[in-house]
């Protein structure tokens, strides 16, 4: 027979037992909740891991982008001075082209008028070579009672042979000033098309210019760094998250 003292014990007994139990399950649940918590707050970091992630893949492509923009401009401003600097040659170039142009216009003319002095003033400069007594070259006759004579210079076979020399070597001149112009056109052409083709991969851009380009760049650079930062932190969050759980 079991006394009351012994059956009070007992209780006393079953009661820590279950005040245990409780306060284990209490835990129990408190801990299971702070599981969940932890299972959402993981989620919640990936998410927001992934997002940083591909922000900063947008922001790196912003900055490439921009980074070619700067170079694009870059090229551009070098060919207008490699334009600028052509078109003084070209400009140089059709001066001494016009100059020689000009000298061998003027000494052609001057050569075709005295050839065809020369030419019509042969029998004067035949007879200017006649001698008392001797014979005509040409009638042979001893006399020569009336010989020709010309009112204007008769130049010489050698003057006009200098100078038809002289219209030879400016004609060559000419030609070779000629193709001096020309290349220098064909190199404006060729660098103004350039520099269109250039300008017309940054006309979208228009927000962008080589006097703020160097800030954009910064501005991006920054971004990317910041973006970076926030992927590495949210990383290293998630590691611990994943430990825990």
């Amino acid at each position: 027979v079991v006394s009351l003292e012994e059956e009070l014990q007992k209780q006393g007994e079953l009661k820590d037992v279950y005040e245990k139990l409780n306060s284990t399950n209490t835990e129990l649940a408190k801990k299971l909740e702070a599981l969940e918590n932890d299972k959402l707050n993981l989620l919640k970091v990936k998410d927001e891991a992934q997002a940083t992630a591909a922000k900063l893949d947008q922001r790196k492509l912003i900055l490439a982008d921009l980074k070619d923009t700067a170079e694009l401009l870059t090229d551009i401003s070098t060919k207008k001075r490699r334009l600028s600097e052509s078109i003084n040659s070209l400009s140089s170039a059709q001066s001494v082209f016009n100059q020689t142009d000009q000298d061998y216009q003027h000494t052609r003319l001057q050569f075709d008028r005295l050839r065809k002095i020369w030419q019509q003033g042969q029998s004067a400069i035949l007879a200017s070579t006649l001698k008392a007594d001797s014979p005509c070259p040409v009638c042979g006759s001893t006399e020569h009672p009336k010989p020709a004579t010309s009112e204007e210079y008769l130049p010489s076979e050698a003057e006009l042979n200098d100078l038809e020399k002289r219209v030879l070597e400016l004609e060559t001149e000419l030609n070779a000033k000629r193709a001096d112009v020309s290349s220098c056109e064909k190199e404006v052409e060729a660098i103004t098309a350039k520099i269109e083709v250039l300008s017309g991969e940054v006309v979208e851009k228009t927000e962008i210019n080589s006097e703020n380009i160097s800030e954009k760049i910064k501005e991006a650079e920054l971004n990317v760094r910041e973006s970076d930062f926030a992927r590495s932190t949210l990383e290293t969050s998630l590691e611990f998250l994943e430990k825990l759980s």
